[in-house]
């Protein structure tokens, strides 16, 4: 099992948990959207919530795989966040669903 990889399946980053960043299972809540791109002949990858929140605009990443999409996703993930509590910035909402 990768390092960075908790029990639960979810992404474990050392920084964030540090900072009190990460939800007590080790998961982040944020949406992350990856789809292939015909016309990059890459998958791209989005955030939602962050998009929502006017904080990106667009892909913020790409890979030529799904798994590298994610992995980048998952870095510019992390750096957008280390930003945000950089330049003391409150973070998006993630939008979650629940089970009617």
């Amino acid at each position: 099992m990768d390092k960075k990889t908790p029990a639960g399946g979810g992404f474990s980053s050392p920084w964030l948990e540090a900072r009190g960043l990460q939800a007590a299972d080790g998961e982040l809540h944020y949406s992350m959207l990856i789809q292939w791109s015909d016309e990059d002949q890459a998958y791209l990858v989005r955030l939602p919530d962050w998009e929502r929140a006017e904080r990106v605009l667009g892909p913020v990443s790409h890979g030529d795989t799904y798994t590298e999409a994610l992995k980048h996703g998952l870095e510019a993930l992390e750096a957008l966040i280390a930003s945000a509590h950089k330049h003391h910035e409150t973070l998006p909402e993630p939008q979650t669903f629940a089970a009617a």
